[in-house]
């Protein structure tokens, strides 16, 4: 997968592999299961959810660079 951006669509994100899952778990984002997952944006999650952006894409990334 490319880098993982700001508007990177969620699904996107969980399709990347089970690391990639297990970051968005770790911050308490219930991504897999739930409907709106496949419209929404890392960068709208992570608003919704209080999370700093530029942590989040960090460990996502690394976790796309560990496969």
């Amino acid at each position: 997968m490319s880098i993982i951006v700001e508007k990177t669509p969620l699904h996107d994100v969980m399709k990347a592999g089970k690391r990639t899952i297990e970051v968005l778990d770790s911050y308490g984002m219930g991504c897999k299961s739930c409907g709106g997952a496949s419209a929404e944006t890392v960068e709208w999650a992570a608003m919704i959810h209080g999370i700093k952006i530029e942590e989040l894409l960090e460990k996502l990334n690394q976790a796309t660079s560990k496969a």
